[in-house]
């Protein structure tokens, strides 16, 4: 995906076109929305839980689905002091931000626009993450943002929901979270991000696998992929000479070797650091009335 400095910007821009008077501490919030499991799956994965990591993805892709999300947002509206407006900010960021993921190359990666009807992953591979397209979004979100901090919407934009609205909103988070358990088994019969694939060593030989953002590890005895669950595969000819951060399209020639036949060095963690600012953005503009800012107050203003 892109970084979440670039989702604020493009979501702010064409939410603001489409709905102008939507407040901008629910347009980040819908931003993030569609990413939120995949950062409670690296917490998790970082936690002596027990979870099968296969399992954990599989969840994380169910979750992160277009209609899985919306039910997030329909909880979330259902607690705000105008639940249609929002609902209908929430669900316009959360497909921006799907589409601008869509918009972005991840070989064997992508997003779920038609779950469950269908879990094919939609990508159309139109730039990687370093290209210049991502700087410039990233660049024009990081200057809407500096705009935003200055604007004077300060107004609590939560209530205490009246007992019907908080019975919505907690089904609706209930189903967020169970919901996913249900799909399980079909996104992995999509082979969604080669569980399937990964998950049966027995009858890998002759299968291609496409693996996004894994760690390449170059040995004197043998270059290996580090997949996502940490499992390392040999590589049958070395195609780097350094560590690095690449998605490769591979074929397995036996259950623990790959022939890598296409590969894509992936360049520093900016992304991932960009992504963090991002995040701790979007929680200090939600915190601005509790961080004694105060809109406007200018020279100007004090001499009044």
């Amino acid at each position: 995906m892109p970084n979440t400095i670039a989702h604020l910007g493009v979501g702010e821009l064409l939410t603001r076109r489409l709905l102008p008077k939507a407040e901008r501490k629910w347009i980040y919030l819908g931003c993030i929305l569609p990413d939120l499991p995949w950062i409670a799956r690296r917490v998790l994965s970082a936690l002596p839980t027990g979870v099968d990591p296969y399992d954990l993805r599989l969840y994380a892709v169910a979750q992160s689905s277009l209609l899985v999300t919306l039910l997030l947002a329909g909880a979330l509206a259902a607690i705000s002091k105008a639940p249609r407006i929002v609902f209908a900010v929430l669900t316009l960021n959360c497909l921006i931000h799907l589409l601008l993921d869509a918009a972005q190359t991840k070989w064997g990666n992508g997003v779920h626009l038609i779950a469950p009807i269908s879990w094919k992953v939609w990508n159309f591979g139109l730039f990687w993450p370093e290209s210049i397209i991502t700087a410039l979004l990233t660049l024009a979100g990081a200057a809407l943002y500096a705009l935003a901090w200055r604007s004077r919407e300060d107004r609590c934009v939560v209530t205490v929901p009246q007992r019907h609205r908080l019975a919505t909103a907690a089904a609706l988070g209930a189903a967020y979270l169970m919901l996913p358990l249900f799909f399980l088994a079909s996104v992995e019969r999509a082979n969604n991000l080669n569980v399937r694939t990964l998950r049966d060593p027995n009858n890998r030989t002759g299968r291609p696998i496409q693996l996004d953002r894994v760690r390449y590890l170059a040995r004197d005895d043998g270059d290996r992929l580090r997949t996502y669950v940490g499992e390392e595969l040999t590589v049958e000819q070395s195609v780097l000479g350094h560590d690095a951060t690449v998605s490769v399209h591979a074929v397995f020639v036996d259950s623990g070797t790959v022939r890598i036949d296409r590969l894509h060095e992936h360049f520093g963690q900016w992304r991932n650091v960009a992504s963090i600012i991002g995040l701790i953005a979007v929680v200090l503009y939600w915190c601005r009335p509790w961080l004694g800012f105060r809109p406007g107050d200018t020279n100007e203003g004090a001499m009044r």
